[in-house]
């Protein structure tokens, strides 16, 4: 069983380049049977594959003597293999009631703000949890009995920033077979035991239920989150596609989309403003209010919603807006909300370095102009594909200007950027034969 489990962790790693030469892993080991897994199997690893560990170990103090014995386990484990280690200590409970939350959702906080600050601490670019299929199992009957929807069938996701969940192929037995295998000691935490809380409840007594009824349950499991991430990884890119061409504001192209693409965006949209979640309830009344017809104002939690004249924007008490979005033909003036006039014209005459014109020939459908919107990114001539973030914060442009910069698009997507310029594949050469030239100029 060793080697199959090290082949199918070596190809999934390998398959997903979730960790590649060069990257320095954080391992969040806890000393339980398959946290101890992941750390023997990524320190094979990593010196095939060209990678650095190192691990941290957060004290809940939530179970005693119990709680401080698992921290001397694993700084025994790590100090025998020459593993750096970060260690730490929380109290739990205590922190829990200061801050009014559930135990296991303020230990989940404070593990996570504990692994974020050793990563940075120790240099390193990747964080590896050791969630398996098992524990993806139980996460998705989770939500399917809170209430979820499509996103929450996904199940745990495979990576999410600087985290990486290596085991997600193997499941529980495999990563217990491993360590006896491997002659790995582990240490077991009692309150798995306990059936009060709800994901032990669904570990011993729902999921064991449901593998006598499919002793295949674990595969078709991962059959199932496996499917459904592929649709939602669609639809997610549909969504960044609507908001691009839209804006986030053009209400006939926000209808014009399916409810599962459009909820999507109105959530991101939501999210980017505010910088918290929409839930289920408040995101289906934000849909049925955009594809209503007419203009109107609707309340959602800290922010309102206002349609007008086929635009939809986003406003708080400071009356601070999301990016909207105008149609214009050429050679029109359009106004932009701040006062700004933008003219587009064709002219005869240009400079081949003046970052104010685009090839009219390389248009797609018709043009349309509007702010940014944080999802934007666009490829400059003989330069890669970056966000306009990173595009802005190497070119220097002044933070002030960012939000403001004026964003021409088509059919395909960007083609010109404030500050900027025109995408590649908008660019003037020398075989261009007609030529736009955008003005911005402030109203006096």
């Amino acid at each position: 069983m060793k080697e199959q489990v090290l082949e199918k962790v070596r190809a999934y790693v390998t398959g997903t380049r979730m960790i590649e030469s060069g990257d320095r892993v954080l391992l969040a080991l806890s000393g339980g049977a398959d946290s101890v897994a992941m750390a023997h199997i990524l320190m094979t690893l990593s010196g095939e594959m060209g990678f650095s560990v190192c691990a941290a170990h957060l004290n809940h103090c939530l179970r005693g003597e119990e709680s401080d014995y698992d921290e001397l386990f694993v700084r025994n484990f790590c100090s025998v293999r020459g593993l750096e280690l970060m260690s730490e200590r929380c109290d739990v409970a205590r922190l829990a009631a200061a801050s009014k939350q559930g135990i296991e959702e303020c230990a989940r906080s404070a593990r996570y703000d504990f692994l974020f600050r050793a990563a940075a601490e120790m240099n390193a670019d990747k964080i590896a949890t050791a969630h398996t299929l098992s524990d993806n199992a139980e996460t998705l009957i989770f939500n399917i009995v809170r209430g979820s929807g499509s996103k929450g069938l996904c199940g745990i996701p495979e990576t999410r920033g600087k985290l990486i969940r290596p085991l997600l192929k193997l499941t529980r037995d495999e990563t217990e077979g491993y360590d006896r295998e491997a002659g790995l000691p582990y240490v077991t935490d009692s309150t798995n035991e306990d059936t009060e809380y709800t994901r032990n409840y669904i570990r011993k007594e729902i999921i064991p239920r449901l593998t006598e009824l499919n002793p295949a349950f674990l595969a078709s499991v991962e059959r199932l989150t496996s499917a459904v991430k592929e649709d939602n990884a669609f639809l997610e890119r549909e969504a960044d596609r609507l908001l691009a061409l839209s804006g986030g504001s053009d209400l006939r192209l926000l209808r014009e989309a399916g409810a599962p693409v459009l909820k999507r965006a109105l959530a991101r949209l939501y999210s980017d403003f505010t910088g918290k979640r929409l839930d289920a309830k408040n995101l289906n009344a934000f849909c049925d209010f955009v594809l209503a017809e007419g203009d109107g104002r609707t309340q959602l939690p800290g922010a309102f919603a206002v349609k007008y004249a086929g635009t939809l924007t986003l406003t708080d008490s400071a009356e601070r807006k999301q990016p909207k979005r105008f149609y214009f033909p050429a050679e029109r003036v359009n106004i932009l909300p701040d006062g700004r006039k933008v003219t587009i014209s064709e002219i005869a005459n240009y400079n081949p370095g003046d970052k104010c014109i685009i090839d009219a020939s390389r248009i797609v459908g018709g043009l349309r102009l509007r702010l940014r919107v944080p999802m934007d990114e666009m490829r400059l001539p003989k330069r890669p594909t970056k966000t306009l973030k990173k595009w802005f914060s190497e070119k220097k442009v002044p933070v002030e200007a960012r939000d403001r910069a004026v964003v021409l698009c088509d059919d395909k997507g960007i083609v010109w950027v404030e500050w900027l310029g025109a995408a590649e594949r908008a660019a003037v050469s020398g075989f261009t034969g007609r030529v736009l030239k955008i003005e911005i100029k402030t109203e006096e």
